[in-house]
C-alpha cells in the first residue's frame, strides 16, 4: 500500500520550538522523524500513539517537514514570549 501513499507534507503552524537535537541543529524533517520514532511505553496510551506512529511510517515512506513561524515583525521575540 505505501508505493501508492502520495508524499506526506506535515505543515506546523505556529511553531516557535528550536530545531536542536542533542546540542546539534537540525532539519524539519529530522524533527518529525524523530516525532515518529516509538515513545517508551510506560507512557500512558503509549502503545496506541507508537502504533500511529509506525503506520505514519509506513504508509508515508516519503513525507517532509515544514514549519512555519507565528506572524511577528521580531521572531525572537515570539520564541521567548
Amino acid at each position: 500500500l505505501a508505493q501508492f501513499s502520495p508524499p506526506l507534507l506535515l505543515v506546523l503552524r505556529d511553531f516557535v520550538v528550536e530545531l536542536v537535537s542533542d546540542g546539534h541543529a537540525i532539519s524539519a524533517d529530522e524533527y518529525m522523524d524523530k516525532a515518529l520514532q516509538p515513545r517508551p511505553t510506560s507512557a500512558r496510551r503509549a502503545d496506541e500513539r507508537n502504533r500511529v506512529r509506525a503506520a505514519i511510517r509506513t504508509l508515508f515512506p516519503r513525507r517532509a517537514c515544514v514549519t512555519l513561524v507565528r506572524p511577528a515583525a521580531d521572531e525572537n521575540a515570539v520564541r521567548h514570549a
